[in-house]
């Protein structure tokens, strides 16, 4: 099964949550050949490049991760890297073309594009996770919730990626929070939507989903103050008033 851009969904470890290969984007991890052996700041900088870039010439990944130094130190910072992270990852998974490229022998953008795929359709069918549904959402989860983020994440050549990452973390706690509730486990869905809203004060699904689980609880003044505290922030960022059917679920716990 494919999505619209061609990626596989739901199949091979992707399945599972797990990730493919060496490099993981989800968590921020690279595997390396030997147990305890790490990666510098400079190592990874150029496999994460190279995985979000879908390789690079020479000039281009040194001048966008070293364009601080001169263009020979640049240039020798990177073969040091590349020679050093191959040597780290066991089975060199950078390979160079004759042109001056280099490319990695994997694609964890496709992991990426397949994990959002996998995630969307979840969404769209609207209903409870079978147990195999549940266990990939949860590495899902666990993964993005390892994640570290690194000192180029708000750099212009990640910051798509960033977001791309940020978004899928707040889709699977959706989908695990909404499984909450249908299963009636209020309080679990309570903390997922508590730690959806992390950073995201303006977005309004973690509220529904809070105050859904606070009217579960049967802690109606709780739902009132997760309302309001919503209201006050769009008011003074945006100046504008949540929708009238959070209001109703708010003060009456429904919602047309």
């Amino acid at each position: 099964m494919t999505d619209e851009t061609g990626a596989g969904v739901g199949t091979g470890r992707a399945e599972m949550g797990e990730a493919w290969g060496r490099i993981d984007l989800l968590s921020g991890e690279i595997r390396t050949n030997e147990p305890g052996t790490k990666l510098t700041r400079l190592e990874r900088a150029v496999l994460v490049y190279l995985a979000v870039k879908r390789g690079g010439s020479r000039e281009e990944i040194a001048d966008t991760l070293f364009g601080h130094l001169d263009l020979e130190s640049a240039h020798n910072t990177l073969k040091v890297a590349i020679c050093r992270a191959r040597r780290k990852c066991g089975l060199p998974p950078i390979v160079n073309w004759s042109d001056g490229r280099y490319a990695l022998t994997e694609c964890p953008l496709d992991e990426l594009r397949a994990t959002e795929s996998a995630v969307r359709l979840t969404r769209q069918a609207r209903r409870r996770l079978c147990a195999g549904e549940m266990a990939r959402f949860e590495a899902y989860a666990q993964r993005l919730k390892r994640r570290v983020k690194d000192p180029w994440a708000c750099e212009p050549w990640f910051e798509p990626i960033e977001w791309r990452l940020g978004h899928l973390n707040r889709e699977v706690c959706t989908v695990l929070a909404t499984d909450a509730l249908l299963a009636g486990d209020p309080a679990r869905a309570l903390g997922l939507a508590i730690e959806y809203e992390d950073g995201e004060s303006l977005d309004e699904e973690p509220r529904e989903i809070a105050i859904r689980a606070y009217h579960a609880l049967g802690n109606r003044g709780a739902a009132l103050a997760e309302f309001l505290r919503y209201e006050r922030a769009l008011e003074r960022e945006l100046g504008i008033k949540p929708g009238e059917n959070l209001r109703n679920l708010a003060f009456k716990g429904i919602a047309q």
